[in-house]
C-alpha cells in the first residue's frame, strides 16, 4: 500500500518498485527454464533507479578492494576487507583501481562494505592520457557513496548497496576509478560496475577542453542567485552560508546555455575541504569542491577549471543548483563553458 520503497541510498517511487518486482519474476522464470543460474541472495539485482537495461553478464565488472594499484600508506587489505588507519580527510592520495571494461560511457556503481556508522566516501573517474594531440577532460564527475550504515565492521556485516551512483568510464578499455573517505573509511569489500544503455560502438566520444569563447552566458556571480536558503548571504565578493547546508534548500541560478556538451569552472575560497553537490535541470547530482584553498577570504579564492562535465545541455535557460553536503565554501563565481566532442579513431 506504500507509494515508496526505501532503498540503499534513497527512495524509489511505486513505478520503480513494480519494475523491480517484474525483473525479479523474470529472473525466476529464466532460472526455472535453465537459462540462468540464480545468484546468491546478497548479489541479486533488480532494476535500478536510473533508466537502463540490466545485462546479467555482458559488460559487468566486479573488483575487490584488495586489487588497488595505488593507495595511501595507511590503507591495507586484510584478505577480506580494505581498512584505513585513521582519518582520510587530509590525505593527498586516493585508493585507485585500473578497471578494464568492454562497454563505453556511463556505468552504474554498486558497492559492498561494512560500517557501523555512516562514513561517506567520494568516488571519481580520473581521465587518462588520450590520442596524440587530444587533450581530454581532467576528470569525470564525482559522487558520494557509503552514506548508510550496516550492522558492524566485520566481514559478517558486509552489505551490498546497489546502483548508488553513475560513473562515466569513457571509451572502452581501462578506466581509473578512485575512492577516498571524507573522514574515516568504511571497511570496504567489493564494488561492481554495470553498463547503462549502449556504449559498445567502435567510435567513442570524449568531452574535451575547448575555448571559452562563444555564447555561454559568461561567469555567474554567486550573488546573482534566483533563490537561496535564508541562511545564505552575499557580502559583495563572496557567498557564504550561516551553518550547515545539509538540511537546507538548494542555491539556485538561471544560466544561459548554448546547448550541447559543457564543463563547469568555479572559483571559491575554503580553508578546508567542503564538498558541494550540484546539478543542472534536475539531472544527475555531481560532487565538486573536493579541494581546499589557503583560507576563507577574498585573497584565498582559487579558480578550478573543468571540475565536472555535462554531455548534453539544452539550448536556452537552464537551472543550475548547488548545496553543500555540510558547511559551505565561500563562493565567488562559476561558469558553464561549451566543450566539443571528438571521435576517437579505432585501433
Amino acid at each position: 500500500s506504500n507509494n515508496t520503497l526505501r532503498a540503499a541510498d534513497g527512495e524509489f517511487d511505486a513505478k520503480l518498485v513494480r519494475n523491480a518486482l517484474e525483473a525479479f519474476e523474470d529472473d525466476l522464470r529464466r532460472a526455472e527454464t535453465g537459462k540462468q543460474n540464480p545468484e546468491p541472495e546478497e548479489k541479486s539485482k533488480g532494476r535500478s533507479s536510473v533508466d537502463w537495461i540490466w545485462r546479467p553478464s555482458a559488460g559487468r565488472v566486479e573488483v575487490g578492494f584488495g586489487e588497488y594499484v595505488s593507495a595511501p600508506a595507511s590503507y591495507r587489505w586484510d584478505g577480506t576487507l580494505g581498512i584505513n588507519n585513521g582519518n582520510m580527510r587530509d590525505l593527498g592520495r586516493w585508493i585507485g583501481f585500473e578497471v578494464k571494461h568492454s562497454y563505453a560511457g556511463p556505468h552504474s556503481l554498486s558497492i559492498a562494505y561494512a560500517s557501523e556508522d555512516p562514513r561517506p566516501v567520494a568516488v571519481r573517474v580520473r581521465a587518462k592520457s588520450g590520442v596524440s594531440g587530444v587533450k581530454k577532460a581532467v576528470a569525470a564527475a564525482m559522487a558520494i557513496v557509503c552514506k548508510s550504515p550496516t550492522t558492524g565492521f566485520g566481514a559478517e556485516d558486509v552489505q551490498w548497496f546497489r546502483d548508488v551512483a553513475v560513473l562515466d568510464l569513457g571509451p572502452r578499455g581501462t578506466a581509473r576509478v578512485e575512492f577516498k573517505a571524507l573522514g574515516y573509511l568504511p571497511h570496504l569489500s567489493r564494488f561492481e560496475l554495470c553498463p547503462l544503455g549502449g556504449g559498445g560502438s567502435s567510435e567513442e566520444k570524449e568531452i574535451v577542453d575547448a575555448s571559452s569563447a562563444g555564447k555561454h552566458g559568461g561567469k555567474v556571480s554567486f550573488g546573482d542567485y534566483a533563490s537561496a536558503p535564508a541562511s545564505f548571504g552575499w557580502d559583495g565578493t563572496l557567498g557564504f552560508n550561516d551553518g550547515s547546508m545539509q538540511d537546507s534548500e538548494w542555491l539556485r541560478f538561471e544560466v544561459l546555455s548554448s546547448g550541447g556538451p559543457h564543463h563547469l569552472n568555479i572559483s571559491y575560497a575554503s580553508g578546508d575541504v567542503r564538498p558541494v553537490e550540484m546539478k543542472v535541470d534536475g539531472g544527475d547530482t555531481r560532487v565538486i569542491c573536493m579541494e581546499g584553498t589557503t583560507g576563507f577570504g577574498p585573497g584565498d579564492v582559487r579558480f578550478f577549471e573543468n571540475v565536472t562535465q555535462f554531455e548534453s545541455l539544452r539550448t536556452g535557460s537552464v537551472i543550475v543548483e548547488f548545496k553543500a553536503i555540510g558547511f559551505c565554501p565561500h563562493f565567488c563565481n562559476f561558469e558553464l563553458v561549451p566543450s566539443r566532442t571528438v571521435t576517437q579513431p579505432t585501433a
